[in-house]
């Protein structure tokens, strides 16, 4: 059926948003319908879920107990392990209206929907570009807030081999333990902005040559903290782009292995010239010198 987004917003308009953040995991919009409030809520599955005390069937709000939780856990993590980025989707109504609902109010004893799963598939360059960097010794680590089911299964489908570590385990792990045990970490999961500044002050501290790739406004201090920061050219924003010091216009990974292929070779190149200059002009220095 179609749906006209434009009728629906006009027929309920907006009294408050509360934005999505990395701790939360859910955002929440606050509509007016009639006489009465609705909170509209999204989010990272799991947090949706937790928060729900019924779930809406055939029209009917039926309450949830702890093994319809399960039920619905199973199948966010079958959506998730294809691959799916998932969305949990619910909904809260306030029959009195009032502009003091708080963020508090507004998402607890939801009314779960349901499950979107959005497919983002890798291009098809990544594989082989990951293999080359394998090949010429660089390491490569995913650092995403999708789920770990989800890393876990994009990781493998462009061979991405390694150790994989979400927030809430890494909350747990101290600097020194971190410090030894990176080498072995190819994915982090529901990373936050403050993980990554984390994990790429830890692999400068290796004294690693870090270089971080990120589109959004949450990339922000990471890119400025990496020795190279490289912003997306099509979909990164202003101030990701402002923190970088490479935009790839192609927003393809294949363009920085490309781009290091040549560096080396430039690199090599300058490292030959320079000791064919010595070897060629070596008597004329030796009688400077004397």
């Amino acid at each position: 059926n179609f749906i006209d987004k434009r009728e629906l917003t006009s027929r309920q308009p907006k009294i408050k948003e509360f934005v999505f953040n990395s701790e939360r995991k859910i955002m929440a919009v606050l509509r007016k319908k009639d006489r009465k409030i609705i909170s509209y809520v999204k989010g990272a599955p799991e947090t949706i879920i937790q928060r729900c005390s019924y779930e809406l069937i055939g029209g009917r709000k039926i309450k949830l107990e702890q093994k319809d939780k399960i039920r619905l856990h199973a199948i966010y993590e079958l959506m998730a392990k294809k691959g799916l980025r998932v969305l949990g989707f619910a909904y809260k109504e306030f029959p009195i209206y009032s502009e003091k609902i708080t963020q508090e109010e507004s998402e607890t004893n939801l009314i779960f929907v349901g499950f979107q799963g959005m497919i983002d598939p890798p291009r098809k360059e990544v594989k082989p570009a990951l293999a080359l960097c394998k090949e010429a010794g660089i390491q490569v680590i995913m650092m995403t807030g999708d789920s770990s089911l989800t890393a876990r299964a994009v990781a493998k489908d462009i061979g991405l081999e390694g150790k994989l570590v979400s927030a809430e385990v890494l909350e747990k792990i101290d600097d020194k333990t971190l410090f030894h045990e990176i080498k072995s970490i190819a994915i982090f999961s529901r990373i936050s902005p403050a993980d990554k500044l984390r994990i790429i002050n830890i692999l400068k501290q290796k004294n690693e040559i870090v270089a971080m790739t990120g589109d959004g406004v949450n990339d922000a201090l990471a890119l400025k903290r990496a020795d190279i920061g490289i912003a997306m050219g099509i979909r990164g924003t202003d101030v990701a782009k402002d923190s970088s010091d490479i935009i790839i216009t192609d927003d393809n990974f294949y363009s920085i292995v490309k781009g290091v292929k040549e560096g080396r070779t430039v690199y090599d190149n300058i490292k030959k010239f320079v000791k064919y200059l010595f070897a060629t002009n070596f008597s004329e220095i030796a009688l400077v010198l004397s």
